[in-house]
Protein backbone atom coordinates (compact mmCIF):
# COMPACT_ATOMS: atom_id res chain seq x y z
CA UNK A 1 0.00 0.00 0.00
CA UNK A 2 2.86 2.29 0.66
CA UNK A 3 4.37 1.71 -2.56
CA UNK A 4 1.52 3.17 -4.11
CA UNK A 5 1.32 6.04 -2.71
CA UNK A 6 4.61 6.89 -3.40
CA UNK A 7 3.32 6.43 -7.19
CA UNK A 8 0.44 8.78 -6.44
CA UNK A 9 2.37 11.19 -5.53
CA UNK A 10 5.18 11.08 -7.94
CA UNK A 11 2.66 11.36 -10.96
CA UNK A 12 1.01 14.33 -9.37
CA UNK A 13 4.24 15.81 -8.60
CA UNK A 14 4.95 15.61 -12.16
CA UNK A 15 1.42 16.68 -13.50
CA UNK A 16 1.17 20.82 -14.57
CA UNK A 17 -0.53 22.86 -12.46
CA UNK A 18 -3.47 22.58 -15.53
CA UNK A 19 -3.76 18.61 -15.14
CA UNK A 20 -4.15 19.20 -10.71
CA UNK A 21 -6.50 21.85 -11.43
CA UNK A 22 -8.61 19.36 -13.73
CA UNK A 23 -7.69 16.58 -11.36
CA UNK A 24 -9.00 18.64 -8.08
CA UNK A 25 -12.54 18.88 -10.42
CA UNK A 26 -12.44 15.24 -10.73
CA UNK A 27 -12.26 14.45 -6.89
CA UNK A 28 -14.71 16.71 -6.44
CA UNK A 29 -16.90 14.69 -8.53
CA UNK A 30 -15.93 11.02 -7.47
CA UNK A 31 -15.32 11.81 -4.05
CA UNK A 32 -16.99 14.58 -2.58
CA UNK A 33 -16.49 18.77 -1.48
CA UNK A 34 -14.02 17.14 1.32
CA UNK A 35 -11.11 15.50 -0.71
CA UNK A 36 -12.06 18.22 -3.34
CA UNK A 37 -11.33 21.31 -0.58
CA UNK A 38 -7.68 19.34 0.22
CA UNK A 39 -6.68 19.59 -3.33
CA UNK A 40 -7.95 22.98 -4.14
CA UNK A 41 -5.96 24.43 -0.73
CA UNK A 42 -2.81 22.52 -1.51
CA UNK A 43 -3.30 24.51 -5.25
CA UNK A 44 -3.91 27.56 -3.65
CA UNK A 45 -0.60 27.28 -0.85
CA UNK A 46 1.40 26.26 -3.77
CA UNK A 47 0.33 30.07 -5.66
CA UNK A 48 1.29 32.02 -2.15
CA UNK A 49 4.37 29.81 -2.87
CA UNK A 50 5.50 31.19 -6.33
CA UNK A 51 7.51 33.95 -7.07
CA UNK A 52 6.14 36.46 -9.37
CA UNK A 53 7.56 35.41 -12.76
CA UNK A 54 6.06 32.27 -12.23
CA UNK A 55 2.70 33.76 -11.36
CA UNK A 56 3.02 35.61 -14.77
CA UNK A 57 3.49 32.39 -16.49
CA UNK A 58 0.50 30.63 -14.87
CA UNK A 59 -2.20 33.49 -14.75
CA UNK A 60 -4.66 31.61 -16.65
CA UNK A 61 -4.94 28.80 -14.61
CA UNK A 62 -4.09 30.35 -11.39
CA UNK A 63 -7.65 32.01 -12.04
CA UNK A 64 -9.20 29.18 -12.75
CA UNK A 65 -7.66 27.68 -9.50
CA UNK A 66 -9.18 30.58 -7.55
CA UNK A 67 -12.34 30.35 -9.11
CA UNK A 68 -12.76 26.40 -8.36
CA UNK A 69 -11.72 27.14 -4.68
CA UNK A 70 -14.29 29.78 -4.52
CA UNK A 71 -16.97 27.20 -5.86
CA UNK A 72 -15.84 24.91 -3.48
CA UNK A 73 -15.96 26.80 -0.51
CA UNK A 74 -19.65 28.29 -1.19
CA UNK A 75 -20.45 24.32 -1.82
CA UNK A 76 -20.05 23.46 2.37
Amino acid sequence: MMQKSYLVLWILSSLTTKNRLEYAGFINEAKGNLAAKSKAEELMEEIHAMDSYEKGLNKKVIKEIKHFYQQIIRQN
